[in-house]
């Protein structure tokens, strides 16, 4: 049996990197969508009925996850500082590189949607997004 081939719409990849070159000036939100509980040991068991994913997240990312649930959004700023805080021995430059990279796991996993302060709260999530392309390839449904 051959394997198929996937096939990535060079618009999405567009759209979503060009999104990615803002994150640190949006505020995060988590979807409320996703059902999420906080296990003993710190870690994060959560199920994503949109993307069909259960997901462990470890301690520290579970601690970032949280964050976002403030129903205003949580900024890359204030991840910043309240980690630093929390966790004043580590380094700042690897403290915003790791924050960074959470807030695009997240995000690019459906499990947050950001929120762009510059264009009047306009909600942006990862699967609105594809589907947004997709569907204006195809054209509207009939």
């Amino acid at each position: 049996m051959k394997e198929e081939e996937i096939h990535v719409d060079p618009q999405i990849v567009k759209n979503i990197t060009e999104i990615l070159k803002n994150i640190k000036k949006m505020k995060v939100k988590q979807d409320k969508r996703v059902k999420w509980r906080r296990e003993n040991d710190g870690r994060i068991i959560t199920f994503n009925p949109i993307t069909g994913k259960i997901c462990v997240m470890n301690p520290t990312l579970a601690e970032i996850y949280v964050m976002t649930k403030n129903p205003k959004g949580c900024t890359f700023e204030t991840l910043i500082r309240t980690l630093k805080q929390r966790f004043p021995s580590i380094d700042e430059k690897q403290l915003e590189s790791d924050i960074l990279r959470a807030m695009t796991w997240l995000f690019i996993n459906g499990f947050v949607y950001l929120e762009d302060t510059s264009k009047k709260s306009k909600k942006i999530n990862i699967v609105d997004v594809i589907m947004e392309i997709s569907n204006q390839k195809r054209g509207p449904r009939q």
